[in-house]
């Protein structure tokens, strides 16, 4: 089983992949120079075949302008690679503030979700047989289309090339390419004769009580991606339904454990024919007024 990256590494790839893909010019040259740092030294800390001090760990963070969870993931995964050899305690790191609470992103028995939790790398439940994804992992396949590539690796007509999967998901060859490599390489799919599979079933966060910046931007990627199905997809081949209440909001916990519920057993019965095609459920449920104390 392919072991993921540390949370450290995967960040700072994430950000140089980022800036890339907003200048394609822009190389791991202008990077380091950005951070102050040397750029061989930078490109063998992506690659893992050098590990940072602590003082070049600090001008890393401070480059990423990582928040305080993300500041104490960064110096926790850093720290787990320098002691695991001498298997000490590693340090802390004060990051000012508490954690954000989080959103938690999940799916029925057969699909993918967006994932959320502890540190803990991905665990089975014995009652559900579900997968949790640990938060280092969530931050870097925020993005929709980590998701769709996984759920579209099963169905039998997918081609593993940048171009058919660009073509596919309306993104460019490179975002493609980064996307595969970085899904292969945190262990959600793995190379076969035929192409590609997915190694991780029924994945889901473990919080669904709080939220993350990460959560919140896929949610608005969601969002936006359904604003263009109105648009963009027949009628015949999509659903949109909206409703107004005058609601009790005394029954909002009871309201979204009903959504839960319903959304696994839509999910169930959908991936129970012949897969082809990949598609996005998305429930909201919210106040139109100001909410009142």
């Amino acid at each position: 089983m392919t072991t993921p990256a540390p949370f450290y590494r995967l960040a700072l790839r994430r950000e140089l992949e980022r800036r890339c893909e907003q200048n394609p010019r822009y190389s791991i040259r202008a990077f380091a120079r950005s951070i102050g740092v040397n750029d061989g030294a930078l490109s063998q800390i992506i690659s893992g075949k050098r590990v940072p001090s602590d003082r070049t760990s600090k001008k890393l963070m401070m480059a990423l302008e990582l928040d305080p969870v993300n500041a104490q993931r960064f110096w926790l995964s850093l720290h787990d690679v320098q002691n695991s050899k001498r298997n000490s305690k590693p340090k802390s790191f004060t990051a000012g503030s508490k954690a954000e609470s989080r959103d938690g992103i999940s799916v029925g028995p057969g699909g993918s979700a967006l994932l959320s939790g502890s540190r803990s790398h991905a665990k089975k439940t014995q009652e559900n047989v579900q997968t949790t994804i640990s938060l280092e992992e969530f931050q870097v396949i925020a993005d929709w289309y980590h998701i769709a590539l996984m759920e579209m690796c099963q169905n039998p007509r997918f081609e593993p090339t940048a171009k058919y999967i660009s073509k596919r998901l309306k993104i460019s060859e490179a975002q493609s390419t980064a996307a595969m490599q970085r899904l292969v390489e945190l262990g959600y799919i793995e190379p076969v004769k035929a192409g590609y599979k997915k190694k991780r079933k029924d994945m889901t966060t473990d919080d669904k009580a709080t939220t993350t910046s990460a959560h919140r931007i896929h949610q608005k990627q969601m969002l936006t991606k359904a604003i263009d199905a109105l648009d963009e997809v027949p009628i015949e081949c999509r659903s949109q339904i909206g409703m107004t209440m005058n609601i009790d909001p005394r029954l909002i916990p009871k309201a979204k454990q009903m959504i839960q519920k319903f959304s696994e057993e839509l999910c169930t019965f959908l991936e129970g024919g012949r897969s082809r095609q990949v598609y996005q459920l998305s429930l909201s449920l919210f106040p139109l007024e100001t909410i009142q104390d």
